[in-house]
């Protein structure tokens, strides 16, 4: 997270100095690109999973709650700061508040493991995890490359050949394609039904702050349930919602339709990195939940343009609501059938 950090710094400050499009997307993607995914999600939920097991879930929840909380905050401190200073000098605070508060914040409080104070998971003595064996990473002999390069090979096939990874992969692959996509075309759709756009984004953010405060709601969850219940309520969020964007027009019922696509999404990250958390081990959980990126990948790029290009072509977003209430409903029964209801406790 220190490396990740110091990306950050050294991005925003160069940022400030770009003359062109092509610099820009060049120090954007090198600089805080690799930045922003050291110290972003991975990283953050990776440290939930050294800390925490018996309120796991929970624990994501807060954690993510704060990261989200955070970017909502922020957006009209950046425009007002873009108005006011110009984007140069914002890029420079920004650089400043990252150096000068971020990363000594990182350096003085994050710790990797709970051994690093003696302790182990949930702050409990070290001596009740004495009886943990080391994972079997720690313990192959790594003496030479090619034994090394096969541990790891291993460790990325076992996450192919996992079923419930793959169900973890559709469901919320889908989850934050739609999200995603929706959040820019709602708007639009709010409008066109002759809703003030005063009150179209009163209920985005409405919507926003239903996601963000329902994350530590889904972590007590599946801290409680089992994680086949938490994936379907979440999934069952999303096709409610949908249905109530296709069957109603009136602005309390469109409130009730953005509250519901608020709380699925909500249960998304803490939901699915308790799921991957418990189906690989705490060691190899930041390279499971890359993978669970990789693979969502192409469905988190394709709804979006999918949603406008139905748009353009039927006048209308309903038929998008509708064919996402279609897969939304095949994503239910692909975590009934996919996502175990228990799950073994990594070490």
């Amino acid at each position: 997270m220190l490396v990740g950090t110091i990306f950050v710094v050294i991005g925003f400050a160069l940022l400030s100095q770009v003359e062109n499009l092509i610099q820009f997307s060049v120090i954007a993607a090198l600089f805080l690109g690799f930045g922003m995914g050291a110290i972003g999600t991975t990283a953050n939920t990776k440290l939930m999973v050294n800390w925490f097991n018996r309120r796991r879930g929970f624990a994501l929840g807060v954690a993510i709650m704060g990261y989200s909380a955070a970017g909502t905050v922020m957006a009209p401190i950046a425009l007002y700061m873009l108005n006011s200073l110009g984007w140069r000098v914002s890029y420079l605070v920004f650089a400043g508040v990252v150096l000068f508060i971020v990363l000594p914040a990182v350096f003085l409080l994050v710790r990797q493991r709970p051994s690093d104070l003696g302790l182990a998971p949930d702050g409990d003595p070290v001596e009740e995890a004495a009886t943990e064996s080391p994972p079997a990473e720690q313990t192959a002999d790594n003496s030479n490359r090619w034994q090394r390069f096969r541990t790891e090979l291993t460790v990325y096939t076992a996450f192919m050949q996992s079923v419930p990874f793959w169900g973890v992969v559709f469901t919320f692959g889908l989850m934050a394609g739609t999200f995603g996509g929706f959040n820019v075309h709602l708007f639009l759709y709010y409008t066109e039904l002759g809703i003030d756009e005063y009150w179209a984004t009163t209920i985005l953010s409405f919507t926003s702050a239903i996601a963000i405060a329902s994350k530590p709601m889904f972590g007590a969850l599946i801290d409680r349930v089992n994680p086949r219940i938490a994936t379907m309520m979440s999934c069952g969020c999303c096709l409610a919602a949908m249905l109530c964007f296709s069957a109603f027009t009136h602005i309390g019922l469109l409130f009730l339709a953005g509250a519901l696509f608020g709380l699925g999404f909500g249960g998304m990250i803490p939901v699915r990195a308790a799921i991957i958390s418990r189906i690989f081990s705490t060691d190899q959980y930041a390279r499971a939940y890359g993978s669970l990126r990789l693979c969502m990948f192409p469905m988190t790029i394709t709804w979006m343009p999918l949603i406008g290009y139905i748009y353009d072509t039927q006048g209308s977003y309903l038929p998008a609501f509708n064919l996402f209430a279609v897969l939304f409903t095949v994503a239910v029964l692909v975590a009934f059938r996919l996502i175990p209801q228990r799950l073994i406790a990594a070490t």
